[in-house]
């Protein structure tokens, strides 16, 4: 992961741009040093089709709406994290397996609430 993390700041520094580095806790970085850190999510997500393509059409979304790419970046990957992270628990509950994550999936990112949203949120901010 640090190998990935280099690649990114340094991706970041000869774009301008921002860079998103998935995986069991996602780095949201910018060419002007902020770098935040989400540990959302769940295992299962990695086993379902669509979940990566989910994530970059949400990032599309947010920054439609958010003209600041990072927080827009961020946002999205924090939604779509505790969004996996509680459908993944639902399903679990009713006793179902990972073949039942993508419709849980569509369910709570369109269900989610601001109070669930803020209880699992697992966010870290830095700025060097």
């Amino acid at each position: 992961m640090a190998d990935a993390l280099q690649s990114a700041r340094e991706l970041t520094l000869n774009t301008g741009g921002v860079v998103c580095v998935s995986g069991p806790v996602d780095h949201v970085m910018d060419a002007q040093g902020r770098h935040a850190s989400l540990a959302n999510g769940h295992e299962w997500m990695t086993r379902i089709t669509g979940v990566g393509c989910s994530a970059t059409a949400l990032i599309g979304a947010f920054c439609a709406v958010q003209p600041d790419a990072w927080r827009a970046t961020l946002a999205a990957m924090a939604y779509l994290g505790v969004v996996g992270e509680v459908a993944a628990l639902a399903v679990q509950a009713r006793g179902q397996g990972v073949g039942s994550l993508q419709m849980a999936l569509l369910d709570q990112l369109q269900l989610l609430d601001q109070t669930t949203f803020e209880r699992h949120l697992k966010l870290s901010v830095t700025a060097s």
